[in-house]
């Protein structure tokens, strides 16, 4: 126990009788801090070997773009029609096609038709379902009725607006399909499931069809 009658201790006195006491408690407990310095290492390492695995498994030909010599000098290039199935999700596209714009139609045989609950008169018989004949129903809102029929026959015609190229050809008709989005669309699922494209008309002539097809790339042909 200090002796009072020596008076207050100095401040150098009470920080090394500070660190005396810390360094006596820290050697009680060197397993402890062992375990505290190591931590952030073994953190380290385990990422650095994650990453090597990582590396491993992507650098396997099967995950990147499938490749071809072009010259005598080995260099290659790497490009999406020289892929498979499995290397061509891994393949950069720099200049992605551009599809028209579709409206998502219901398959034939979900189409809205006259039911007890569903009683309008201008809806077609139930019926229509079994041979596919269902016309697609659109809904239009607004406080002046008059005016939307006006902006809704604008807007979907009573004729295919045909041009010379078929990409424009589409994009200038208000078209859709019943098939659904997929987790990629450099290959539109309209264009290559092999379901019609629908041109929407006001009024549409029975079982009119015009076959269409256009090239996406050097290599992939879409028919519709």
């Amino acid at each position: 126990m200090a002796d009072p009658s020596l008076g207050p201790a100095s401040f150098w006195t009470q920080a090394n009788a500070l660190l005396r006491k810390n360094l006596t408690y820290q050697k009680r407990n060197i397993k402890t801090n062992i375990r505290l310095i190591s931590f952030p290492f073994l953190l380290c390492l385990l990422l650095v070997l994650l990453q090597i695995l990582i590396n491993t498994q992507f650098d396997k030909p099967v995950n990147e773009c499938g490749c071809k010599c072009v010259d005598t000098t080995g260099s290659g290039k790497c490009e999406l029609q020289y892929s498979d199935l499995d290397q061509a999700g891994t393949c950069a596209i720099p200049n992605p096609p551009a599809w028209p714009p579709l409206i998502q139609v219901p398959e034939p045989e979900f189409r809205a038709v006259r039911t007890d609950f569903l009683p309008f008169t201008d809806l077609p018989n139930e019926s229509c379902r079994t041979s596919g004949s269902c016309p697609a129903t659109f809904l239009f809102t607004g406080n002046n009725q008059s005016l939307g029929e006006i902006l809704l026959g604008n807007m979907i015609t009573s004729s295919f607006q045909n041009a010379t190229n078929v990409a424009i050809s589409l994009a200038t008709n208000v078209v859709g399909s019943d098939s659904f989005p997929q987790t990629t669309n450099f290959l539109d699922s309209a264009f290559i499931s092999g379901g019609p494209i629908y041109n929407i008309q006001t009024q549409c002539s029975s079982n009119s069809t015009i076959p269409f097809t256009f090239q996406t790339s050097s290599s992939i042909p879409v028919q519709g």
